[in-house]
């Protein structure tokens, strides 16, 4: 289906190579607000999201059992009030790993997310950037059926390698803001990223605080980029949603603006190791 030339998207598959759903994964996701990955910034509640805008979620997944064998569980999860952890049976796969397909999305989503495959990468890596600056950070491609993209290319083609991160304090909570170029066409606005246990939560266009921040950046060789600032700091993991769509903070408070003015500054003054600026100016 097409919308304005571009396919609508009815499902998303995910592909890994991880331990899969073991009799430890598989309990943890069938139990509300799981504590299982609470140490990596889970909240225990992504999979009902899942549900807000996919009718279903279909899963199989390989995994080593304790006795060494490879098994497998498949399932569907959906709406359905309560699911039993589904029983694993033997597998003849000789590795590892899940397929997920969110299935049956949202007819007015999937209009909105008629989108070129290059706006879901650098949504993507936009949203896990600090992880994609890891040495070890495992590589991700995407596709649509009629191409592939590496967001680990991807991120070293578009994204400034010389972003360096300053520390600042507001009211004695420290803060760390990370300044990136986005080359890529897609990234129009100069944007502040506030950020929780390494993963994007809230966004804000810088334009709304300064002036002339309405047009991305002039790199002076004739190319211009989109300036991202990615905060974070204890206190915005302390304070973010179970949902991660936002942040617990005094309703008296005009959203983050608390510490908005600080990480302005702090971008504005910052310098890349060749002596250029790489903030607003």
């Amino acid at each position: 289906m097409l919308h304005e030339g571009v396919a609508r998207p009815i499902s998303f598959t995910i592909t890994d190579t991880g331990i899969g759903f073991n009799d430890e994964n598989a309990k943890s996701f069938f139990t509300a607000e799981s504590r299982h990955k609470a140490d990596r910034g889970g909240k225990g509640n992504g999979r009902f999201l899942w549900l807000k805008a996919f009718n279903k979620v279909n899963v199989d997944s390989n995994f080593r059992a304790q006795d060494g064998s490879t098994q497998k569980r498949k399932f569907v999860f959906d709406r359905r009030e309560e699911q039993d952890v589904p029983r694993p049976v033997p597998s003849s796969a000789k590795r590892t790993g899940t397929t997920m397909t969110l299935a049956g999305l949202d007819d007015k989503l999937s209009k909105q997310l008629s989108r070129p495959l290059e706006w879901f990468a650098d949504r993507i890596i936009a949203h896990f950037l600090p992880y994609f600056r890891r040495s070890d950070y495992p590589a991700i491609e995407i596709g649509d059926g009629r191409q592939k993209l590496s967001l680990n290319e991807r991120f070293t083609e578009t994204v400034s390698p010389n972003a360096v991160p300053r520390t600042f304090q507001v009211e004695e909570q420290s803060f760390t803001l990370t300044g990136y170029r986005i080359t890529s066409a897609e990234a129009r606005d100069n944007m502040l990223v506030f950020a929780a246990r390494g993963r994007a939560v809230k966004r804000e266009r810088l334009a709304r605080y300064e002036k002339g921040l309405e047009r991305k950046l002039d790199n002076g060789d004739g190319t211009t980029s989109a300036y991202l600032g990615f905060v974070e700091g204890v206190g915005l993991d302390m304070m973010v949603r179970t949902d991660r769509f936002g942040f617990e903070i005094d309703e008296d408070e005009d959203d983050l603006a608390v510490v908005h003015a600080p990480i302005i500054k702090a971008a504005g003054d910052r310098r890349d190791q060749h002596g250029h600026q790489n903030g607003f100016h």
